[in-house]
């Protein structure tokens, strides 16, 4: 009888190999989730890295294009600029020290340059006071009123300039117009000969 029963019930080797086998089970169930889900991560990834990848090359390739159109701009900007400076046919007319301030002195750094300005094209131009420059014999380069200060500082300049000038602004001017203004510019009191500057046309400017 205690051989039947002996043979009836599992041997514990028997049970150890089964509890074995079953934990090897288990264990090759948890790699291979564990391996679909690194794989998953790792899909995800690589997807949201390639459509980032997607988005950065369309976004340089818009800045590139854009690029390509400002430079465009700006070459015809140059161009149109060049045309007008060699449509307009400029002359000196005097240049003479006042004072801004309206005080009469005329020893100060204020310098008046009257020119008249000629459309010789066809077609109509425009006049850019910021184009014109008065440089000295040493090649310094003296700012307008404009540029230097801005527009709120000449808003009174025509009232202080010499008798019978008027200021000189941004306007256009049509095909064979002639048109009489003043630049002013702040030039040391010491000086007085000088060059207008105006594309490829220098103009001398003598001080009286």
């Amino acid at each position: 009888m205690d051989s039947q029963q002996s043979n009836s019930i599992p041997s514990l080797d028997t049970q150890l190999a089964k509890n074995h086998h079953g934990l090897q089970l288990v264990f090759i169930i948890l790699i291979v989730f564990l391996a679909a889900g690194a794989g998953g991560i790792y899909y995800w990834q690589h997807h949201k890295v390639t459509t980032l990848s997607a988005q950065l090359n369309s976004q340089s390739s818009q800045l590139a294009s854009q690029s390509t159109k400002i430079t465009s701009l700006q070459k015809q900007i140059s161009d149109l600029q060049k045309g007008a400076q060699t449509n307009l046919a400029i002359s000196v007319n005097r240049a003479s020290r006042f004072d801004v301030y309206g005080a009469g002195a005329t020893t100060t750094d204020d310098v008046a340059v009257s020119v008249t300005i000629k459309n010789q094209s066809s077609s109509t131009s425009t006049i850019d006071t910021s184009a014109f420059k008065l440089k000295d014999s040493q090649n310094n380069i003296y700012q307008s009123y404009k540029d230097a200060y801005g527009n709120g500082v000449v808003t009174d300049l025509d009232r202080t300039l010499p008798s019978g000038e008027t200021l000189l602004t941004n306007q256009p001017l049509a095909a064979g117009e002639t048109i009489t203004g003043s630049l002013v510019y702040r030039a040391h009191n010491t000086l007085s000969t000088f060059t207008l500057v105006y594309g490829s046309q220098s103009l001398p400017v003598t001080i009286k």
